[in-house]
C-alpha cells in the first residue's frame, strides 16, 4: 500500500540520537524520564470496614522494561524497587510504602517478553478527600527510573444508604472457592485481541432489597456503544458485580462507563472514564482518529489520504503498516520511532497549547521534528521591541538553537499571552516538507 522510502537521516537522528541532548534543557523535557522504564498503574476505591476508603493500587511491569541477568541458581532474574507516595490536597504526605521485588524466569526469551508482567497490588486506608499519588519504579541494575503520578478523589461511604465503589476494568473475572468474584485488572495494558471487557464494582447497601442496575458505555462523541439493564440480587452489605461488554471491539480511545443503581427509594450513580490501548498503537493518543490526524507532520499527503479514506474497520491495520516501514527494531513488538513521535506530540500538547492544539503550533512542530533545543535564548521586556526579520512590535522573543544541526529558530510573542509564532513563517513550510516521509 505504501511506498517504502529511505528514512530521512536528519529526522531519524533527531528522534533517536538527540535524546541525550534533551537533558541539556532541563526545564524542557525532564518529564521524559517517566518513560524509562514504562509500566502501568490503575486504582480502585472501596469501602473499608470503618467506613473510610480502602484504596488499592495495581501495577503491571512488563518484563522487557526491566533488566534480567543470568542467575547463579539458573535462569534469569531482575530486581527492582517500587515506591508509592500519597499526598493529601495540602501536599502533606499521608501514606506510602517502599519495597523491593525480584522477578525470575527460566528462559532467555521470557526476559524480552512484552506480554508478560510482574503484577503488584498494595492497599491503603484513607479518609475521604482529594489525593495525589506518585509511583516510582527503579531498576536496581540499570538504575533507570520511571515515575507515574495521578490525582484521585475518594468518596465518603460512611453515611450513604446506597453507594458504589469505583470501577476496575478487567480482562477476566474468576470465582474463587468461596464464590467470591476475583477480577484480573487490565491496568491500562495494550490489548492484543478482542474479547469481553469487564467493569467490576461493588454496591454497598444495608437494606435487604435487590438492585436495579443500568450500565451505559459511550465514546467521547457521546455515542452509546453498549447499554444493559438488569436486576441484581443483594448478597450482603457489599455486593460485588462484574458487567461484561461482550466481545469488546473498542478501538484506541477514551470511553465513559456509567452505572446507575436503584434500591427501593434510594438511588446512586457513578461514571468514570477509561482508556483502551492496542498493541502497536501509541499510548499517548486520545483515539485512533487523532493519531492519524497527527501524522500530518511526517506522512506524505498520499499515504495520509490512503489511511483516512480506508474503511474504519481497516484504519488500525493501515496505520500500523505505515509505521512498520520505519520501525528501527523490526524484530520486536516495539516501534521506538512511533513511540517517540507520539511522546513528542503529547509533550507539545501539554506545553505549547495556545489558540491551537500544541502539536499544530510553530513551537510544537519544531519540537516534534527536532526535539528539545540544545539552547534557548529568551528576551522578555515590558517595552515593545522589534524582531529581527520584521518591523512588527513584539512583547517577548525566544531563540531555539540546535548547534549539532547548525540551525536556529526565532519565535515571537506579539501580545504577551505566550502565543509564540515563528518570526519568518515561510521557514515552517519549507522545514515541514523536508521531513515528510
Amino acid at each position: 500500500m505504501f511506498k517504502t522510502i529511505k528514512i530521512i537521516s536528519a529526522w531519524l537522528f533527531s528522534l533517536v540520537f538527540v535524546a541525550n541532548s534533551l537533558y541539556a534543557q532541563v526545564e524542557f523535557d525532564r518529564a521524559r524520564e517517566s518513560f524509562l522504564p514504562s509500566f502501568y498503574v490503575d486504582a480502585i476505591s472501596r469501602r473499608a470496614e470503618n467506613g473510610d476508603n480502602k484504596f488499592t493500587l495495581y501495577s503491571k511491569i512488563p518484563f522487557d522494561e526491566i533488566q534480567f541477568l543470568k542467575s547463579e541458581e539458573g535462569g534469569f532474574k531482575a530486581v527492582y524497587e517500587m515506591s508509592i507516595t500519597i499526598f493529601d490536597d495540602n501536599d502533606f504526605q499521608v501514606d506510602g510504602t517502599i519495597f523491593e521485588r525480584m522477578v525470575t524466569v527460566s528462559k532467555y526469551e521470557q526476559t524480552n517478553a512484552t506480554d508478560k508482567y510482574d503484577v503488584v497490588q498494595r492497599s491503603f486506608n484513607l479518609k475521604p478527600g482529594k489525593y495525589k499519588f506518585f509511583v516510582q519504579l527503579e531498576d536496581l541494575d540499570t538504575h533507570k527510573i520511571g515515575i507515574l503520578k495521578e490525582e484521585i478523589e475518594l468518596p465518603d461511604y460512611s453515611n450513604e444508604n446506597l453507594s458504589i465503589s469505583s470501577i476496575l476494568y478487567s480482562e477476566k473475572v474468576k470465582v474463587d472457592s468461596t464464590g467470591t468474584l476475583v477480577p484480573q485488572p487490565l491496568v491500562g495494558v495494550p490489548r492484543t485481541k478482542t474479547g469481553n471487557l469487564y467493569g467490576f464494582f461493588t454496591i454497598y447497601a444495608e437494606d435487604k432489597g435487590n438492585f436495579k442496575v443500568e450500565v451505559i458505555v459511550r465514546n467521547m462523541r457521546n455515542k452509546t456503544l453498549y447499554k444493559d439493564k438488569r436486576k441484581i440480587k443483594r448478597t450482603g452489605s457489599a455486593t460485588p458485580i462484574a458487567i461484561a461488554i461482550p466481545d469488546a471491539k473498542l478501538s484506541l480511545g477514551t470511553y465513559n462507563f456509567q452505572v446507575k443503581v436503584k434500591q427501593g427509594d434510594h438511588s446512586a450513580s457513578l461514571q468514570n472514564e477509561f482508556k483502551i490501548f492496542w498493541q502497536g498503537l501509541p499510548l499517548t493518543s486520545v483515539d485512533l482518529k487523532s493519531a492519524i490526524n497527527q501524522m500530518d507532520l511526517i506522512a506524505n499527503h498520499k499515504d495520509l489520504k490512503t489511511i483516512k479514506d480506508a474503511p474504519q474497520s481497516q484504519q488500525r491495520e493501515f496505520f500500523k503498516l505505515f509505521w512498520k516501514q520505519y520501525d528501527p527494531t523490526p524484530g520486536t513488538d516495539k516501534n521506538e520511532l512511533m513511540t517517540e513521535y507520539y511522546r513528542r506530540i503529547q509533550y507539545a500538547n501539554d506545553n505549547f497549547r495556545g489558540l491551537r492544539e500544541g502539536w499544530k503550533t510553530d513551537m510544537g512542530t519544531v519540537y516534534i521534528l527536532l526535539g528539545a533545543p540544545e539552547e534557548v535564548v529568551r528576551e522578555m521586556s515590558p517595552q515593545y521591541m522589534t524582531s529581527s526579520f520584521s518591523s512588527r512590535p513584539v512583547k517577548a522573543l525566544q531563540i531555539w538553537k540546535y548547534h549539532s544541526l547548525n540551525r536556529y529558530f526565532i519565535f515571537v510573542d506579539e501580545n504577551g499571552f505566550g502565543d509564540y509564532r515563528l518570526d519568518n513563517p515561510a521557514v515552517l513550510s519549507e522545514f515541514r516538507n523536508t521531513f515528510r516521509y
